[in-house]
């Protein structure tokens, strides 16, 4: 029993290390772009698939580093929800394959 035990978690190990290369985004995500403010602050992280399509969460910053916006992604068309973050309200709207299916109301 001990080795069962032994041999499952071993496995376990292995398959949660099976997993995207940059946490929060899809396993198929190939790599992620950092754009950065003259002041060093990070402006935007633009993740892209291996056809070079942006694929998965882009999140852009305001200068100070606040998070302004996240859009997901799905081989390079917006699919999702989208938030924009601006003078303390939340933007919201969802897509599916690049398509606006969901607007807030005002």
């Amino acid at each position: 029993m001990t080795k069962f035990l032994s041999i499952c978690s071993l496995i376990a190990m292995l398959l949660s290390g099976c997993g995207s290369d940059f946490p929060g985004q899809p396993s198929d995500v190939a790599r992620v772009q950092q754009n950065k403010y003259p002041n060093g602050n990070l402006k935007e992280e633009i993740p892209y698939n291996k056809d070079s399509r942006i694929h998965g969460l882009k999140r852009a910053f305001y200068d100070n580093g606040q998070l302004r916006a996240e859009e997901n992604y799905k081989n390079g068309l917006k699919n999702g929800v989208f938030r924009e973050y601006k003078k303390g309200e939340i933007v919201r709207e969802e897509y599916k394959n690049g398509i606006l299916v969901a607007k807030p109301k005002n």
